[in-house]
């Protein structure tokens, strides 16, 4: 099986435009992101889908100077995006990953991977955000191509197809979900949506300066419950703990 992890990527965000390039303490944040999947030992290929539109040239322009695959398709139809991009790099199997997780876990992409290899007989996806139960920004979907081929030929809703995965669950496909115990999700928020978002993300970097270093979720998380003056940066933003 031909691994790789497609990262959709836009400069459009409504709450922070431009966030995907945004300086994260030396480096542009989608490079950061780029960096800690390429310790994942399960991936054979890492690329960025962007959108055709003229607003999206610097991405691709960012791809160009790092050297970086990217694929350019439809802005809202983004399954079709990743249909095209994981054909066009040969994937039999495809990690899905938003730009706005700079701090995503490399382990945890080898161990969703490898639930996948072992159990793609049982199910179609595998996930860890059907609850979310880590810290938000650690999401990440695992499934075959041949799957994302089968739900574009469907009769698919424009949001599931911009959204590409809620078709599975909405549709009853069988999928896996990796919990964490205990749930850090109403607790710590590692995704950039505002302002607030990137100057946590900007801290964890300070705090693990080595380039060489690539800190698991556990170290981070362990690093920011004892300093609770970093988690109140974006703390506003933290969801409602459901009862």
């Amino acid at each position: 099986m031909r691994v790789g992890a497609v990262i959709q990527a836009r400069m459009g965000s409504s709450r922070l435009p431009g966030k995907v390039l945004m300086d994260v303490e030396g480096l542009p944040m989608l490079e950061r992101l780029v960096r800690r999947l390429k310790k994942a030992a399960s991936l054979d290929v890492v690329l960025i889908a962007t959108s055709v539109r003229d607003g999206d040239d610097p991405i691709a322009s960012f791809c160009v100077s790092r050297n970086i695959p990217c694929h350019r398709g439809s802005e809202n139809d983004v399954l079709k995006r990743y249909c095209d991009a994981a054909e066009g790099a040969a994937l039999d199997v495809v990690v899905r990953i938003t730009a706005d997780c700079p701090l995503i876990d490399p382990e945890i992409v080898d161990e969703l991977v490898q639930i996948f290899k072992t159990r793609s007989q049982e199910f179609r996806m595998v996930t860890n955000r059907k609850p979310i139960t880590f810290p938000d920004g650690l999401d990440a979907d695992v499934l075959s191509t041949s799957t994302l081929l089968e739900i574009d030929r469907s009769e698919a809703t424009a949001y599931q197809r911009e959204h590409v995965i809620p078709y599975i669950w909405e549709n009853g496909l069988p999928f896996f979900n990796l919990e964490c115990q205990p749930n850090q999700f109403y607790s710590q928020r590692w995704t950039v949506d505002y302002p607030e978002d990137i100057a946590l993300v900007r801290a964890v970097i300070r705090a693990f300066p080595d380039p060489d270093h690539c800190p698991g979720w556990k170290d981070i998380a362990n690093y920011l419950s004892s300093h609770p003056e970093i988690l109140k940066i974006n703390a506003m933003y933290l969801p409602k703990h459901e009862l």
